[in-house]
C-alpha cells in the first residue's frame, strides 16, 4: 500500500490493488471499492465511522488500519451485498432494522 501527497490541496491517497482511499476533507476519506462503489471513513475523536463495507473482495479491515488506528463503527446505508460485504470484519455494525434479514 502506498500513501502519497497530491499537489494543490495536499490531498492524501492510500492505494491497494483493489481499494483506493482519497482524503476528501479533514478526517474524511472516500474509498473506491474496485471502482464499483464507494465506502466512506470519517475519523472522530474516539472512534471512526465507516459508511458501508463494500462488496467484500479484499480485507477491508486491514486496509482501514493503514488510514486510522481508531476503533471502527460501521453503518450500512442499506442491506445490499455491495454495501455490506465485509461487515463480518468489524465488531460494531449498525443498519436499519428492515435490512436485518438480508444482512
Amino acid at each position: 500500500m502506498l500513501l502519497t501527497q497530491l499537489s494543490g490541496e495536499a490531498q492524501q491517497t492510500a492505494q491497494h490493488p483493489w481499494l483506493k482511499a482519497t482524503k476528501i476533507a479533514e478526517k474524511t476519506w472516500r474509498i473506491a471499492d474496485g471502482d464499483i462503489d464507494n465506502i466512506y471513513l470519517l475519523e472522530g475523536k474516539d472512534s471512526a465511522l465507516l459508511i458501508d463495507t463494500g462488496i467484500g473482495v479484499v480485507d477491508l479491515h486491514l486496509f482501514i488500519k493503514t488510514i486510522t488506528s481508531l476503533p471502527i463503527i460501521v453503518v450500512n446505508t442499506h442491506s445490499h451485498p455491495d454495501h455490506s460485504g465485509r461487515n463480518n470484519q468489524f465488531k460494531k455494525v449498525y443498519a436499519h432494522p428492515a435490512g436485518f434479514v438480508m444482512l
